[in-house]
Protein backbone atom coordinates (compact mmCIF):
# COMPACT_ATOMS: atom_id res chain seq x y z
CA UNK A 1 0.00 0.00 0.00
CA UNK A 2 2.06 3.47 -1.28
CA UNK A 3 2.39 5.71 1.51
CA UNK A 4 0.64 9.82 1.17
CA UNK A 5 2.42 12.36 2.38
CA UNK A 6 1.26 15.67 3.85
CA UNK A 7 2.43 18.48 1.98
CA UNK A 8 4.72 19.82 4.46
CA UNK A 9 6.23 15.93 5.59
CA UNK A 10 4.58 13.59 8.03
CA UNK A 11 3.87 16.88 10.84
CA UNK A 12 2.05 19.07 8.73
CA UNK A 13 -1.05 18.23 9.98
CA UNK A 14 0.41 18.82 13.50
CA UNK A 15 -1.03 21.88 15.28
CA UNK A 16 2.65 23.49 15.59
CA UNK A 17 2.78 23.73 12.14
CA UNK A 18 -1.05 25.19 11.80
CA UNK A 19 0.25 27.15 14.79
CA UNK A 20 3.30 28.28 12.90
CA UNK A 21 0.68 29.49 9.81
CA UNK A 22 -1.04 31.80 12.68
CA UNK A 23 1.64 33.25 14.38
CA UNK A 24 3.22 34.54 10.33
CA UNK A 25 -0.35 36.12 9.88
CA UNK A 26 -0.64 37.74 13.07
CA UNK A 27 3.45 38.79 12.00
CA UNK A 28 1.94 40.24 9.17
CA UNK A 29 -0.56 42.24 11.01
CA UNK A 30 1.52 43.75 13.02
CA UNK A 31 4.61 44.61 10.68
CA UNK A 32 1.19 46.06 8.55
CA UNK A 33 0.84 48.45 11.24
CA UNK A 34 3.99 49.22 11.89
CA UNK A 35 4.64 49.77 8.55
CA UNK A 36 1.81 52.58 8.75
CA UNK A 37 2.89 53.88 12.02
CA UNK A 38 6.28 54.29 11.10
CA UNK A 39 5.48 55.83 7.44
CA UNK A 40 3.33 58.36 9.06
CA UNK A 41 5.74 59.31 12.02
CA UNK A 42 9.07 60.13 10.19
CA UNK A 43 9.88 63.53 9.14
CA UNK A 44 10.38 63.43 5.10
CA UNK A 45 14.10 64.18 6.46
CA UNK A 46 14.64 60.96 7.77
CA UNK A 47 13.45 58.49 4.53
CA UNK A 48 16.17 61.13 2.28
CA UNK A 49 19.04 60.00 4.32
CA UNK A 50 22.38 57.80 3.62
CA UNK A 51 20.42 56.88 0.54
CA UNK A 52 23.44 56.74 -1.60
CA UNK A 53 23.87 53.82 0.89
CA UNK A 54 20.85 51.77 0.27
CA UNK A 55 20.32 52.65 -3.80
CA UNK A 56 18.04 50.93 -5.34
CA UNK A 57 17.11 53.09 -9.07
CA UNK A 58 13.43 53.75 -8.03
CA UNK A 59 12.46 57.24 -8.14
CA UNK A 60 12.29 57.78 -4.03
CA UNK A 61 13.16 55.90 -0.62
CA UNK A 62 9.51 56.17 0.53
CA UNK A 63 8.48 53.92 -2.58
CA UNK A 64 11.46 51.58 -2.06
CA UNK A 65 10.49 51.08 1.82
CA UNK A 66 6.90 50.84 1.00
CA UNK A 67 7.56 48.19 -1.46
CA UNK A 68 9.83 46.13 0.66
CA UNK A 69 7.72 45.91 3.53
CA UNK A 70 4.40 45.65 1.70
CA UNK A 71 5.99 42.69 0.22
CA UNK A 72 7.18 40.93 3.42
CA UNK A 73 3.49 41.82 4.50
CA UNK A 74 2.18 39.56 1.53
CA UNK A 75 4.83 36.76 2.10
CA UNK A 76 4.04 36.28 5.87
CA UNK A 77 0.40 36.52 5.25
CA UNK A 78 0.82 34.05 1.96
CA UNK A 79 2.71 31.80 3.54
CA UNK A 80 0.72 31.62 7.13
CA UNK A 81 -2.14 30.98 5.30
CA UNK A 82 -0.92 28.29 3.19
CA UNK A 83 0.97 26.68 6.08
CA UNK A 84 -2.91 26.46 8.40
CA UNK A 85 -4.12 24.87 4.80
CA UNK A 86 -1.29 22.61 4.54
CA UNK A 87 -1.06 24.11 0.67
CA UNK A 88 2.51 23.58 -1.19
CA UNK A 89 2.35 27.08 -2.26
CA UNK A 90 3.85 28.09 1.49
CA UNK A 91 7.36 27.03 0.42
CA UNK A 92 7.30 28.96 -2.42
CA UNK A 93 5.89 31.83 -0.83
CA UNK A 94 8.33 31.42 2.14
CA UNK A 95 11.56 30.60 0.21
CA UNK A 96 10.64 34.28 -1.74
CA UNK A 97 10.14 35.86 1.50
CA UNK A 98 13.85 35.08 3.01
CA UNK A 99 15.71 37.40 0.87
CA UNK A 100 12.89 40.12 1.69
CA UNK A 101 13.46 39.88 5.74
CA UNK A 102 17.19 40.04 5.06
CA UNK A 103 17.30 42.92 2.60
CA UNK A 104 15.22 45.01 5.23
CA UNK A 105 17.64 43.92 8.21
CA UNK A 106 20.53 45.73 5.82
CA UNK A 107 18.12 49.00 4.56
CA UNK A 108 18.12 49.23 8.36
CA UNK A 109 21.65 48.99 9.11
CA UNK A 110 22.81 50.78 6.04
CA UNK A 111 20.72 53.76 6.51
CA UNK A 112 21.42 54.56 10.14
CA UNK A 113 22.92 58.16 10.58
CA UNK A 114 23.19 57.96 14.33
CA UNK A 115 24.60 55.15 17.00
CA UNK A 116 21.49 54.73 18.73
CA UNK A 117 19.91 54.26 15.41
CA UNK A 118 22.37 51.81 14.59
CA UNK A 119 22.15 49.67 17.53
CA UNK A 120 18.14 50.09 16.84
CA UNK A 121 18.77 48.78 13.27
CA UNK A 122 21.33 45.65 14.61
CA UNK A 123 18.31 44.87 17.51
CA UNK A 124 15.74 44.65 14.99
CA UNK A 125 17.80 42.54 12.66
CA UNK A 126 19.24 40.01 15.09
CA UNK A 127 15.77 40.16 17.28
CA UNK A 128 13.34 39.95 14.49
CA UNK A 129 14.09 39.84 10.91
CA UNK A 130 16.37 37.65 10.92
CA UNK A 131 15.34 35.33 12.90
CA UNK A 132 12.02 35.46 11.00
CA UNK A 133 14.27 35.06 7.43
CA UNK A 134 15.46 31.47 9.25
CA UNK A 135 11.76 30.67 10.03
CA UNK A 136 11.01 31.31 6.79
CA UNK A 137 14.26 29.39 5.10
CA UNK A 138 12.80 26.55 7.21
CA UNK A 139 9.41 26.52 6.03
CA UNK A 140 10.93 26.18 2.40
CA UNK A 141 13.01 23.75 3.44
CA UNK A 142 10.46 21.64 4.13
CA UNK A 143 8.88 21.95 1.60
CA UNK A 144 11.66 21.39 -0.86
CA UNK A 145 12.01 18.17 0.96
CA UNK A 146 8.31 17.13 0.10
CA UNK A 147 8.48 18.09 -2.56
CA UNK A 148 11.58 16.29 -3.52
CA UNK A 149 10.18 13.45 -2.08
CA UNK A 150 6.68 13.60 -3.83
CA UNK A 151 8.88 13.59 -7.86
CA UNK A 152 11.10 10.97 -6.93
CA UNK A 153 9.43 7.31 -6.81
CA UNK A 154 10.02 5.80 -3.23
CA UNK A 155 11.11 2.12 -2.51
CA UNK A 156 8.50 0.37 -4.89
CA UNK A 157 6.34 3.02 -4.16
CA UNK A 158 4.20 4.46 -7.36
CA UNK A 159 5.42 7.75 -8.31
CA UNK A 160 3.48 10.79 -6.16
CA UNK A 161 3.43 14.43 -7.96
CA UNK A 162 1.47 17.71 -6.62
CA UNK A 163 -2.01 18.00 -6.80
CA UNK A 164 -3.21 22.22 -6.90
CA UNK A 165 -5.37 21.07 -3.71
CA UNK A 166 -1.60 21.04 -1.81
CA UNK A 167 -2.33 17.05 -1.40
CA UNK A 168 -0.27 14.19 -2.89
CA UNK A 169 -1.67 11.94 -5.21
CA UNK A 170 -0.91 8.68 -6.19
CA UNK A 171 0.24 8.05 -9.65
CA UNK A 172 -0.16 4.82 -11.42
Amino acid sequence: MPRTAAPLGPDVASSAVRRLGVVLVVGAAALSAWACWLGSSLPPSALRQSWSAAWTGLGSWQLTWVVVDSLEVLGLLVTGVALRRGHWVSAFSAALSVPLFVLDAWFDVMTSTTRVELWQAVAMAVLVELPTAAVLARVAWWGARAARAAMLPGHGEAPRTLTPRGLYRDQG
